[in-house]
């Protein structure tokens, strides 16, 4: 039996985008669509440890980095700690594919980090808090 694992289905998200099954304004519009209603139910969901482990995380990507997959690590955190705060695996799927490719369409652009996401973007997720 196979262990099915978010990596999988990610590495299939990835494999669909080689195979050219899946286009990068696919990818962002499904992001465009999702990552608010995944903002939205987190928020409905806000408990004193998942502020402080979103905190933490805006801390991080505020953060100079050393490297690329170093900045895109520490600024994909809070996407993952939002999906997992909706209680709703399937979002949490959906997030972690979208991610994986969208990191991996950043490694081979290799774009300037700050200006691609500069540090702060995800700051005010936290205000109303």
């Amino acid at each position: 039996m196979t262990d099915l694992t978010f990596e999988y289905l990610a590495n299939a998200f990835l494999d669909l985008f080689l195979a050219d099954k899946i286009s990068i304004p696919e990818l962002h519009r499904v992001r465009l669509l999702i990552e608010p209603e995944i903002a939205r139910l987190a928020a409905l969901a806000i408990r004193p440890e998942y502020a402080q482990r979103l905190e933490k995380a805006l801390q991080s990507e505020e953060l100079p980095t050393s490297s690329l997959p170093e900045d895109i690590k520490m600024k994909t955190a809070v996407h993952y700690i939002l999906a997992e705060m909706c209680s709703n695996r399937f979002f949490e799927a959906i997030i972690r594919s979208s991610m994986k490719l969208t990191h991996r369409l950043i490694e081979v652009v290799n774009p300037n980090p700050y200006t691609l996401h500069p540090a702060g973007l995800h700051r005010p997720l936290l205000k109303p808090y």
